[in-house]
């Protein structure tokens, strides 16, 4: 029989999964990582690997420089203040990146040619503004072509509501526009557990990453404030008249966070 402690650090790893928003599933061989020195807790084995990685970082310009990632098994601290059997993933660097990502044949250490930053979320991580979210339009010069990214935000019914005065929660539908090529990022509706992420906090960085001259995407399409969840747009994947899948997917929850 499973100690008494373990049982409960197993049960409540399984109840932050259940309250938790919904996990994708990462495509393979690119992968997009954020990592610190101190590393993250996962309760099961991340779906990302270990080893040699490319680290952003992004000062006075961007660059790529070499970062290894690490995953080592670790008792990881719980909702209800119990550990259960997990993983730490970490990196070797001695300073916050703006993300990892590794799988590009283009991905060599040195100069990236970048038109926005998110600067202070490289200095924060996953921490937001804290502002609502609202319909909203940022425009980016990208070589005197703009490229925007909009918010476009609309009042919910809640849906576990079946009485005349339901609450309602904002549902926003992301989308970039660029050389006459309109695009859905993302569709994400809040609940009563928070709301998607304001424009401010979504754009990550925009930049050319697969070396093809045209601008790349990281974003963060999150439900809610309290977890990390990133996505990687590659220009060279964008199709006529088709939807544009992310190359790259991030999604960390905190095991001592209850979800609900």
């Amino acid at each position: 029989m499973m100690p008494t402690r373990r049982l409960l650090g197993a049960m409540a790893a399984l109840l932050a999964v259940v309250c938790a928003p919904a996990r994708p599933v990462s495509p393979p061989r690119i992968h997009l990582v954020h990592a610190t020195a101190a590393g993250y807790a996962f309760t099961a084995r991340p779906d990302f690997p270990a080893g040699q990685y490319r680290a952003m970082y992004c000062e006075r310009d961007c660059t790529l420089q070499p970062a290894r990632l690490r995953i080592e098994r670790a008792s990881v601290p719980t909702s209800d203040g119990t550990s259960a059997s997990g993983f730490i993933a970490k990196t070797d660097a001695s300073r916050p990146a703006l993300f990892l990502v590794r799988g590009l044949p283009s991905l060599e250490a040195g100069p990236v040619r970048t038109w926005y930053v998110n600067h202070r979320f490289q200095a924060a991580g996953a921490t937001v503004t804290g502002a609502g979210v609202e319909t909203a339009v940022r425009r980016v010069s990208i070589d005197g072509v703009p490229l925007e990214i909009r918010a476009d935000v609309r009042q919910v019914p809640a849906t576990f509501c079946n009485t005349v005065n339901c609450p309602s929660f904002p549902s926003v539908t992301w989308r970039m526009r660029f050389d006459g090529i309109e695009r859905t990022l993302a569709v994400l509706s809040g609940d009563e557990l928070g709301t998607p992420l304001p424009i401010d906090d979504f754009i990550v960085w925009i930049g050319d990453l697969d070396g093809d001259g045209k601008p790349d995407l990281v974003v963060r399409p999150q439900t809610r404030e309290d977890y990390l969840e990133m996505s990687l747009f590659l220009s060279s994947t964008l199709r006529p008249h088709r939807p544009w899948t992310p190359a790259g997917h991030f999604y960390f929850w905190d095991p001592t966070n209850p979800g609900c």
